[in-house]
């Protein structure tokens, strides 16, 4: 009524700019309402204002969001991803973290911006991300340069799956990638030939302990440390493996990759068991060296934990995650450059007290 013009001459708006509510906001009643109407999954509330922008829209126009970061990386969103993939030629969506320090000031969850050009039905266009951008003080102060700077990179070839390169037709999770060593990293990890799940089993004699949370780190242990609903225990084929993914899952390596998956925090189960492992026979080659930096993870993990509030001060032994991840090079073969960027990932807060700025 109030857009006539619109509709009946121009056959839809140029440009959608919105904020549209985020969250699992309906009653039951209302979703079941929706969902006789939108294929989109009406438990994010948001995802049917993407599918409803499609209706509004002329052909060749412009979609732009400030939108949960759930649409990033929830599984559940795949249909909202793949509605923007195969409807637009290029659409590019940066990601804003909500820690240390929220983009927004009355913000309280973290982000996501979309631009979606060129509206083109059944196009299947191109996807491109930026990395998960932590906002810290410093960003704030200086956010027009960083946020018009922000890298972004094509992620059409690494959605996740089963496995990594999957199409958005199917149940995915969209990398957050920004630069185009990221890519070249997840090449190499991909060429291994196992994953997690493939060394996992029901024999309780090589346990790992898993947190399944992390923020800023991502640890696995030998042992219980606390009490948690976070804390899981997986059991592991045999003890080459065990060392290895308790080096594994504590270095910066499995962090980038989590960063790249994940909500930023959290690491399911379900997404640990598809990062990709060499096989038994190259891990045998070094199972000496391996065996001593998980013995050694240990005990440096332990020494800085605080018992009263059951954290790890993970950032005072740096150097010891630094060692774990020139010994994962060597076996995934990363170059010097791709050492050198995972090393330093997020290191404006991984390395440093951030706790009152």
């Amino acid at each position: 009524m109030y857009f006539s013009e619109v509709f009946h001459e121009k056959r839809g708006f140029d440009i959608i700019i919105a904020n549209p509510p985020y969250g699992n906001l309906l009653s039951n009643a209302e979703k079941a309402v929706i969902s006789k109407k939108y294929k989109s999954y009406a438990s994010e509330i948001a995802a049917i204002f993407v599918e409803k922008y499609l209706s509004l829209l002329k052909k060749d126009g412009t979609i732009t969001n400030i939108i949960t970061s759930a649409i990033a990386y929830h599984t559940s969103l795949s249909y909202s991803r793949y509605l923007l993939q195969n409807n637009f030629s290029n659409t590019t969506l940066f990601t804003f973290d909500r820690d240390p320090v929220g983009l927004f000031d009355s913000m309280s969850q973290s982000v996501c911006v979309f631009i979606s050009s060129n509206y083109q039905p059944n196009c299947k266009g191109n996807f491109y991300t930026s990395a998960s951008l932590r906002t810290t003080l410093e960003v704030k102060q200086d956010l027009e340069r960083v946020v018009y700077s922000l890298p972004a990179c094509l992620a059409n070839s690494y959605l996740l799956g089963n496995s990594i390169g999957v199409d958005f037709t199917t149940q995915h999770r969209l990398p957050k990638i920004g630069d185009g060593i990221v890519t070249s990293i997840i090449n190499k990890l991909i060429q291994q030939p196992k994953q997690i799940r493939d060394v996992m089993c029901e024999d309780k004699r090589n346990q790992l302990i898993i947190r399944t949370s992390g923020n800023y780190w991502y640890n696995a242990f030998d042992r219980k440390p606390y009490k948690s609903t976070e804390i899981k225990t997986l059991f592991i084929i045999n003890e080459t493996y065990r060392n290895f993914l308790l080096v594994l899952v504590n270095s910066s390596l499995f962090y980038l990759w989590g960063r790249v998956y994940s909500d930023g925090r959290h690491m399911p189960v379900g997404l640990l068991k598809l990062f990709h492992l060499p096989d038994e026979k190259t891990l045998s080659m070094y199972s000496g060296e391996i065996g001593k930096l998980s013995q050694k993870i240990m005990t440096d993990l332990f020494s800085v934990f605080n018992a009263k509030s059951n954290q790890f001060q993970t950032r005072l032994i740096k150097s010891s995650i630094n060692d774990l991840d020139i010994m994962l090079a060597k076996i995934y073969g990363l170059s010097e450059e791709e050492l050198a960027y995972i090393i330093n990932y997020d290191g404006c807060i991984r390395n440093k007290d951030i706790r009152n700025r």
